[in-house]
């Protein structure tokens, strides 16, 4: 996850964290590294459903097309991450 934690608190995946503003450049420039294209690239579905991953899209698992929205969030969070690295600040961090 990155960061530093700011309580012990368990807020779903873990405590809250916190990013400086150098530690926000740098996970920025590691995910400007790495085009949504590369990720539906490596995403084998029949793997993944072997596998058991989550979440389950369905009752018979992932089909090639159910990345498109995680692909799009991603595209979402990298902006994010750019704009937030790009104006110098930091980040609070927490997964529910």
């Amino acid at each position: 996850m990155g960061g530093t934690p700011i309580s012990d608190e368990d807020v779903g995946y873990g405590p809250p964290r916190f990013l400086t503003p150098e530690q926000v450049k740098e996970a920025a420039a590691a995910l400007s590294k790495l085009a949504p294209e590369d990720l539906r690239g490596g995403f084998d579905v029949a793997a993944y459903n072997a596998a058991g991953g989550y979440p389950t899209m369905s009752p018979t698992g992932w089909d090639a097309e159910d990345i498109d929205p995680l692909l799009e969030e991603y595209s979402d969070l990298r902006n994010f991450f750019q704009g937030t690295a790009e104006r110098g600040d930091a980040l609070l961090l927490w997964s529910d």
